[in-house]
């Protein structure tokens, strides 16, 4: 399908040595009339000093200052209409840039992909993978009831739903929430996916999961309902049944896998908590380690 709108990319990365070429080498296959790069660290930085492409523009970071206020430094550069948001860790195919963007029909205004982990071996890897059905499902389940949802690895998103962000820690869900409430629809393409790798052991679990939940308190205190694992908990008990009767029959033998993420849910969303109440800051957290990604991808 003909891609019907220009549209440009911006990728956020930082120590994505190995992953950021792959999104580099996508996003330049592409259609999108600019493809802008912000980030610093360990990254690839021969194969992007070789890039002659007219249309690219990479601003380097010296520092780590965090997602929040990368994208701030994005925001007055960005130009089109529609604008694909991507972190540089992912796994994407070749053309899916523009299957989306032409899926971005008029009345749209933010439209994500489903996430699949690069690997499930292990664990913490396996709960991962379960944590992104229940979410396929419950993104699904929302949408269907003409209800907001979010995703954030790969954002199509309309410039003027950008309107309004001030270094909220869960940039996409302000951007989708933001949509919904200008009067636009959210789309999902679970059909397209991308591949992100997944968490690997308590620690690191537990730190993403409180930056995220600490993202959805923030929302919630400017009056924006975000969803997440604990929300579908606390939330409907006809919306929750639904969705997890989804979830337990298509992973029958993950029903204790089940029971330990909605666990770590309910630790990781109390902790969060806690740090709004104390004033931590989540807008750098700490990187995940990436030393073993080749030898889990091989094992795939």
């Amino acid at each position: 399908m003909e891609p019907t709108r220009h549209y440009e990319i911006v990728i956020f990365s930082y120590n994505d040595n190995l992953q950021l070429k792959g999104v580099l080498e996508k996003s330049l296959k592409s259609r999108a009339v600019r493809i802008i790069l912000i980030g610093g660290g360990s990254l690839p930085y021969d194969y992007i000093s070789g890039i002659k492409d007219g249309r690219f523009l990479f601003i380097r970071q010296q520092n780590r200052v965090g997602k929040p206020r990368s994208v701030i430094q994005a925001l007055p550069i960005i130009q089109e209409e529609i604008v694909a948001m991507v972190s540089g860790d992912v796994e994407i195919e070749e053309g899916t840039f523009d299957m989306l963007v032409s899926q971005f029909e008029d009345g749209v205004g933010a439209l994500f992909t489903r996430i699949i982990p690069s690997f499930s071996k292990g664990f913490f890897p396996r709960l991962a993978s379960l944590l992104w059905t229940v979410n396929h499902y419950q993104i699904s389940y929302l949408l269907k009831m003409g209800l907001p949802a979010h995703a954030g690895e790969l954002l199509f998103i309309r410039r003027e739903c950008l309107q309004g962000y001030t270094g909220e820690i869960n940039e996409d869900a302000f951007f989708c929430l933001n949509a919904f409430r200008m009067g636009y629809k959210i789309k999902y393409v679970p059909e397209i996916v991308i591949k992100s790798i997944p968490i690997r052991n308590l620690n690191e679990y537990l730190i993403q999961r409180r930056r995220i939940n600490y993202g959805h308190w923030e929302l919630k205190m400017k009056r924006m309902e975000p969803y997440s694992i604990s929300t579908l908990s606390l939330g409907n008990v006809k919306q929750s049944f639904e969705i997890l009767h989804e979830v337990v029959k298509k992973e029958r033998e993950s029903v204790f896998y089940l029971a330990v993420l909605i666990f770590l849910e309910f630790a990781s969303s109390t902790m969060a908590k806690l740090d709004i109440l104390t004033g931590r800051s989540h807008s750098v957290w700490r990187l995940i380690s990436r030393d073993d990604f080749k030898e889990n991808v091989s094992k795939r």
